[in-house]
């Protein structure tokens, strides 16, 4: 019973010790901009871009470490990316090649 009790204690400690260290991050998709347009996160945190413009957008990162393609976001519409790589990444919309930010892993 004492080792099933120990398990227990250590199981709930990782669950939240990744709650802990592991953030939702919200991107908004407007004005044919990214905002913020630059970002530093954490390794595995999550990023949610939100369409609050009347344009659709398709963010994506042509990055060798975290190839990214959200496909496309209508308004009012979300989309999230978990972030499983340190590095620097440069996103883009498909839509507007104006539109540009930086995410900062690490």
């Amino acid at each position: 019973m004492n080792k099933f009790f120990t398990f227990q204690i250590l199981f709930l400690a990782i669950i939240f010790c990744g709650q802990i260290y592991a953030t939702d991050r919200i991107v908004e998709l407007n004005s044919l901009e990214f905002k913020p347009v630059k970002m530093q996160i954490k390794l595995n945190d999550t990023v949610t871009f939100i369409n609050t413009d009347n344009d659709f957008h398709n963010v994506y990162s042509t990055s060798k470490k975290n190839p990214i393609h959200l496909g496309a976001i209508a308004n009012s519409d979300r989309a999230e990316y978990t972030f499983t790589n340190s590095g620097l990444f440069e996103l883009r919309c498909a839509v507007h090649n104006d539109m540009s930010m930086i995410i900062k892993v690490e």
